[in-house]
């Protein structure tokens, strides 16, 4: 009777197992964290088309691994410039342009540009999400006199938009911080 008894209770339990174990097909797609190996920011002069300087950032292995190669701007003095920024994961053959679901999911995402307090220079972001809250894939850039110093960019994924009055900041905005390095910018 004892073994009956316990053979019920093993029964019983595998068959739960068995039920709650099933996949299920009408599961949410899961919105997995882009990885992002390049960083290429194009700075086109207003006034000279021809006029164009490329920032870029590279770390294929990523955080903690190699050191990341990173190419500088170097902007003329008193120019604007209209500003693209494009993100790639070169890990995945043809490399994968992250830039493309950032702009489809813009309402979920922004481009920091943070400057350093000793260099003239500023982004004003060009393009907005269906709500009109700022993205950062497009910008202006305004590089005023002589002046050397960092340009913190940073890409904010699930970032509170509301949050962002004044001068946005990623730590105003939360979120997750997919990206975020350096450039030393040289204006003269």
């Amino acid at each position: 009777m004892k073994n009956s008894q316990l053979l019920n209770v093993l029964l019983t339990s595998l068959i739960i197992v068995a039920i709650f174990s099933c996949s299920n097909d009408d599961a949410l797609p899961v919105n997995e964290e882009e990885f992002i190996t390049t960083v290429t920011v194009k700075f086109t002069n207003t006034e000279d088309a021809n006029d164009v300087v490329i920032a870029s950032f590279k770390d294929i292995d990523g955080p903690g691994g190699d050191v990341a190669v990173i190419t500088n701007p170097i902007l003329s003095q008193n120019t604007v410039y209209n500003t693209s920024i494009t993100f790639l994961n070169e890990n995945k053959s043809p490399a994968e342009n992250i830039t493309q679901k950032v702009a489809q999911q813009d309402e979920n995402h922004i481009v920091f540009y943070i400057s350093a307090e000793e260099l003239d220079f500023v982004v004003v972001y060009d393009d907005q999400d269906a709500n009109g809250q700022v993205v950062g894939l497009k910008g202006t850039a305004y590089a005023g006199a002589n002046s050397t110093g960092e340009l913190t960019v940073t890409l904010v994924e699930g970032p509170n938009k509301d949050n962002l009055t004044g001068i946005p900041t990623p730590e105003l905005s939360g979120g997750n911080r997919v990206i975020e390095f350096e450039f030393a910018v040289t204006i003269q």
